[in-house]
Formats: C-alpha cells, sequence, structure tokens
C-alpha cells in the first residue's frame, strides 16, 4: 500500500506517538458520521478504532435499524464515510452473505459506497463494480493498520481555505497513496471523493500490505465474502459441496466461475441458433413484412440473453476486475450492435409497409425517393445511437468524434467515386429528371428507365441491350425525356423533280393539305361486320393532327439542287407511338395514291452535269456502263 502504513508492522504500544505527534492511547469519540445513539466498540488495549461501530455489532436486526450514507462536505467526512459504510458492509455480507432478504440493504450500501469516489472517467456500467473493489481492497489493506484519529483531515472550511491559500484540491491520507480530491465538474461538483487513482490502484495498494495480519481481525473475511461468496441466484450451499480445485484461481476467477460462464454462454449461443433455425423455415411461408418482423426477435432475443446474463455473472457469479470488465464491454457492444441492426431493419420494414399502399408505384421516382430517405434517417438514428451507446461504455464524445472523423476521412478518400455516385442519385431523385418506365436518351442511349440506384441507373435499349451509368454521369449529362413529350412531331420533305411546272407543285401542295384535313369518312367494312350501327354513321379522321394551335404546315420551301422541295409539318396527338406510325402510313400511302392520280412524280436522288458553257443546255438525260474497255471510252478520250 503505502510507506507509512506498510512500516507498521506491528500495532503500537500506549503511549506512542504517530507522526502528527498524535497519541493513540484513548479511545476514538463518536464521529460525526456515527448516528446518534450508538456506542463505540471497546478497542484493545492501546488501539485507537478507524471509527465507531454501530451497536457494538450486537444484533443484524439492530444493526439494519441503523442508517448512513455517504458525506462528502469536506475530506475528513468522505474518510469517516467510507469506514463507516464498510464496515456495516463488511458484518453483513461476513454474517448472512447475499441473499433475496438482505439485497435491498446491500445494494443501498453499494450506492453509498460508490458515490465515495470519483468514477467520472469510468464507464457508467462499470461503475458500481469498480468502486465496490476498490472500497473493498481499501477495507481491507487500513483494516491492517493503527489508524490516527480522522480529525487529522480538514473538514470543510479548513479544505476551502487550503485552496484559497494556493493549494491543490487533493489530500492524502496519513501520508499515504490513497488521494481525497476536490471534485470540480459532474454530478459530485464542489464535492470531496477518492480520486480515481486511489480507485485505479486500490488493488496493489492491498497487495503492497496483504502480508501483514489483521489489526481488526474482524475484516479478516471481508475479501473472501466479496469476492467468492456466490449471490442469491445460486445456493452458497451448493458451491462449498463443490471439490476443492473448483475455488482455485484462474484469470482472476475461480474454477467454478469460469464454468458457470461457459456452460451459460455456450447455452445461450446454442438457443439463439436454434430460434434462427425455426425462423428461417417459418419466414418462407410469409409475406415480406411478416418475414422482417419474425427476423427481429434474434437480435431481441440477444438483447434480452446477454443482459440477463451479464448480470447474472455481475451480481451472482461475482466477477471482478479485467473478467468481469471484458463481460461488460461484450454485454455493452453486442447490444449496440443488436440495436443498430434492428434501426436498419426497422427501415427496410417500413420501406416495405409504405409500398403496400394500392397506388404506390414501387418502381417509381417516388419509391426509391422514400427508399432513400429512409434509409438516411436509419443512419441518422443509427449514429446517435451508436455514439451514446459508446459514451456509456466509456469512450468520450471527443474520442468519438475524432475517430469517426478519422474512419470518415478514410473512407471518403477510399470511396469518392462512389460517394458522387450516391450524391449524383440523390441530385436524380430530388430533380425529378425521368422516372423508371420512361425513355429517355442520354449520351448516345436511348431507351427505357428500368432502376434508378444509388450508385447507377440502368437503361434497357431500343435493341434490347442494358446500359448501366453510374449516377454522377446521369446527373451531369443532357437528358432527353422522350416520353414526357406531349405529342410527336413528323417533318417531312418532298422532292419533286426540277423540270416539274409551278402549275404542279402547287396542285402537290393543294393534295398534300388535302390529305392531311379533317375528313367525314365512312367506317370500315370490318367496323360495321363489328357494330352494325355503325353503318349509317362516319368517322373523323386526322383529327389526331388538327388540334387547336397545331394545324398540318405545308409549303414550298426549297430548290435543292437535283430537286424541289415541299415541307409538310404535322404533330400527332397524344404521342402515343405505334399508333403514330399507323398514321403515317395511312398518310403516306394516301399521298402516292393521290399524286399518282395527278401525275406527279417524285424526285429520285441525281446529278445534272453541263459540260458547255450555256445552262439552259442540258444533256439528255440516262446512263451508260462502262467496263474500262477502250470501245466503252467517250469518243476523245482513247490513248
Amino acid at each position: 500500500m503505502c510507506a507509512s502504513l506498510a512500516a507498521q508492522d506491528e500495532p503500537s504500544s500506549p503511549g506512542d506517538t504517530t507522526d502528527t505527534g498524535q497519541q493513540e492511547a484513548a479511545p476514538a469519540a463518536p464521529s460525526e458520521a456515527q448516528p446518534s445513539g450508538a456506542s463505540a466498540p471497546t478497542p484493545a488495549a492501546g488501539r485507537r478504532p478507524a471509527i465507531s461501530v454501530p451497536g457494538a455489532r450486537e444484533s443484524v436486526r439492530d444493526y439494519r435499524q441503523t442508517v448512513n450514507f455517504a458525506r462528502l462536505t469536506s475530506p475528513r467526512q468522505t474518510w469517516e464515510s467510507m469506514l463507516l459504510l464498510m464496515d456495516e458492509f463488511s458484518q453483513e455480507i461476513q454474517e448472512n452473505g447475499f441473499t433475496y432478504e438482505n439485497e435491498p440493504r446491500l445494494k443501498y450500501l453499494e450506492k453509498q459506497i460508490v458515490n465515495l469516489f470519483d468514477l467520472r472517467e469510468i464507464a457508467p456500467s462499470l461503475r458500481t463494480d469498480a468502486g465496490m473493489e476498490a472500497a473493498v481492497y481499501l477495507r481491507d489493506a487500513i483494516a491492517r493498520f493503527d489508524l490516527p484519529p480522522a480529525d487529522i483531515l480538514p473538514d470543510h472550511a479548513e479544505a476551502i481555505q487550503e485552496m484559497r491559500d494556493g493549494f491543490p484540491g487533493i489530500w492524502n491520507v496519513y501520508g499515504s497513496p490513497i488521494e481525497i480530491v476536490y471534485v470540480d465538474s459532474g454530478e459530485f461538483e464542489g464535492r470531496f471523493q477518492f480520486s480515481l487513482y486511489t480507485v485505479l490502484n486500490a488493488k496493489e495498494m492491498y497487495e503492497g500490505v496483504s502480508h501483514h495480519s489483521f489489526v481488526y481481525p474482524e475484516f479478516a473475511g471481508l475479501r473472501e465474502a466479496y469476492f467468492n461468496t456466490p449471490g442469491p441466484g445460486i445456493p452458497d450451499g451448493l458451491i462449498q459441496s463443490l471439490p476443492e480445485w473448483t475455488r482455485r484461481g484462474v484469470w482472476g476467477m475461480r474454477v467454478w466461475q469460469l464454468a458457470i460462464v461457459v456452460v451459460l454462454t455456450f447455452a445461450a449461443v446454442l438457443l439463439v441458433w436454434l430460434v434462427n433455425r425455426l425462423i428461417k423455415v417459418l419466414s418462407r411461408r410469409l409475406p415480406r413484412v411478416l418475414s422482417g418482423l419474425l427476423w427481429l426477435v434474434i437480435p431481441l432475443l440477444i438483447i434480452y440473453l446477454v443482459t440477463r446474463l451479464s448480470g447474472f455473472f455481475s451480481e451472482d457469479v461475482f466477477l471482478t476486475g479485467t473478467v468481469l470488465a471484458t463481460v461488460h464491454y461484450i454485454q455493452q457492444g453486442t447490444v449496440l450492435l443488436c440495436v443498430v441492426a434492428m434501426i436498419f431493419a426497422g427501415g427496410s420494414i417500413l420501406t416495405d409497409i409504405v409500398f403496400l399502399a394500392p397506388r404506390f408505384d414501387r418502381r417509381g421516382v417516388d419509391a426509391y425517393l422514400v427508399r432513400f430517405g429512409l434509409r438516411l434517417a436509419s443512419i441518422v438514428v443509427a449514429a446517435v445511437v451508436l455514439l451514446e451507446g459508446l459514451q456509456k461504455m466509456g469512450f468520450t464524445l471527443a474520442t468519438v468524434l475524432a475517430g469517426a472523423g478519422v474512419t470518415g476521412l478514410a473512407v471518403a478518400l477510399a470511396a469518392q467515386e462512389s460517394l458522387r455516385n450516391i450524391f449524383g442519385s440523390i441530385m436524380l431523385l430530388l430533380d425529378r429528371p425521368f422516372r423508371v418506365g420512361q425513355r429517355i436518351q442520354i449520351r448516345g442511349h436511348d431507351g427505357v428507365v428500368e432502376e434508378i440506384g444509388l450508385r447507377s441507373t440502368r437503361i434497357r435499349q431500343l435493341d434490347g441491350l442494358v446500359a448501366v451509368i453510374p449516377n454522377e454521369d446521369v446527373a451531369r449529362a443532357d437528358i432527353v425525356n422522350v416520353t414526357q413529350r406531349p405529342y410527336i412531331r413528323r417533318l417531312v420533305n418532298l422532292a419533286l423533280p426540277l423540270d416539274t411546272s409551278p402549275e404542279k407543285a402547287e396542285e402537290a401542295v393543294n393534295i398534300l393539305r388535302e390529305v392531311l384535313a379533317v375528313h367525314e369518312v365512312p367506317h370500315s367494312q370490318e367496323q360495321i361486320e363489328a357494330n352494325p350501327e355503325l353503318e349509317d354513321k362516319t368517322r373523323r379522321i386526322n383529327t389526331e393532327i388538327n388540334q387547336p394551335g397545331f394545324p398540318p404546315r405545308i409549303f414550298f420551301n426549297e430548290f435543292n439542287p437535283a430537286s424541289l422541295n415541299i415541307l409538310v409539318i404535322y404533330w400527332y396527338h397524344p404521342p402515343a407511338y405505334w399508333e403514330f406510325q399507323e398514321h403515317a402510313q395511312r398518310v403516306n400511302r394516301e399521298i402516292l395514291s393521290r399524286f399518282e392520280a395527278a401525275g406527279i412524280r417524285l424526285a429520285l436522288p441525281a446529278q445534272a452535269l453541263h459540260l458547255t458553257g450555256d445552262a439552259s443546255q442540258r444533256l439528255a438525260s440516262g446512263s451508260s456502263y462502262v467496263t474500262g474497255e477502250e470501245d466503252d471510252l467517250p469518243k476523245g478520250c482513247e490513248k
């Protein structure tokens, strides 16, 4: 423990003085932490008790009537409270062990004892065990020495004055490594507690003086009772009946403790495996939503098992030290991972529930936007839960954020292309230039959109091939949405021969206007046979291309090098592609028939060559086949 304590191999004789000059001959008066009416025990000759014990331990019933709590108003009060509370705790567990009857009282004493220690930097889930282990080790070590009176430590006024005089808010108990510090933040701000250094080194302090004999033998069984006595969930008689070798130490535990941990852990894993197999069989026969809900049983079962096992190992098996900390970290980490998994699974289930709406298009942009939004919300909620869980496990917020920042930077650098595609998909989902099922033209691809994913967009081209385009490129590309056009425009250039007369050209224009005008025509024979009532009725044609504001446009507009051009433009409503093609075929057939009846010819691709300077003189039109033989060459070209 400490040099000043370790040096006292034997109890001081009457009349001896300590380093502080105070005698130890007289018994100590009841401290201010002692309940009123309690009498002090009669100490051994020449021995000053560390603190008065209530009721001289005459009976457990009288003893339980005392109510003590941690007083932290000064270093002296903190020290006295630790001695008094540990005396009560030691007597209770040595006389009665850990039972369901005394469990409320022991829980109360543990809470008060833990309040004596500065545990701000220890994980919340480990604070009770860390504080109690430190208290047991300290009390076992202190019981091996006569101690000076508690009034050597400063009271509240003296401690505050010392700090005002410039001294640090740290007091070593009787010159030992045991420290009491002034707490300047947290739940116990302005109070005095045993320092974190004392908590972390209490076992080492005990081991340094464990070879000394007890000055107060009533504490000789405290450590054994606390660390090696099972809790109320395990019968003490069962443990006592086990062979001696089961109480040997292994990794800071007894063999029986290790055996219980291994057996129960294996049983829990086996149970989870069996339930997983059962759910796998049942989920095949259920709808997607019910199957997803059923799979949530696995993480819920794991959370329940690890929580119960962790509590059992701590409260009944009494694991301690590094082993207990490891169990707690495993339990906290497992629960945290299960909760995060449930959050993501819940997001997927919620998406499936939304998609069950009768008018909801699962392949539309809204579906992808909903899916992406729920995934993003799941990520945010999972991140918040993860931060809270890591803080509960003992990681500070600054450490977590720093780690997240470094990890995020590494991920961003390694996956920057994927991140660009994800941001591209966000822009597509927000801007909505197209949706699934629409025909678009982009970067030389013309086809129907099949899927808009987080990384890429899939397009089924008109030739049947599938084009996969990264969303980053899609977001930056010029997109033509063919499906969103309100009509289909047709532009035709009809070429007439250069020798066509003006009258014939004008007649051609009139014929085209008549062909494209709205007409009343009788129904076809097939339609009449299907519906005899249509026999005396007519139907209107070309209404699709004669919508208000969109009449057909026909003009004799160009003199081409080899033809005369007539421009024909009309707009087909609605933009039904195959109906448009049927209409175009009917119009083309009508134009050919009318032109043939009027003696109007369409020009073929040709080129006129004039070999004289007079443009009015032309060569006779015709063609000749040149074989390359001399007789086939024009005159004047012979060799």
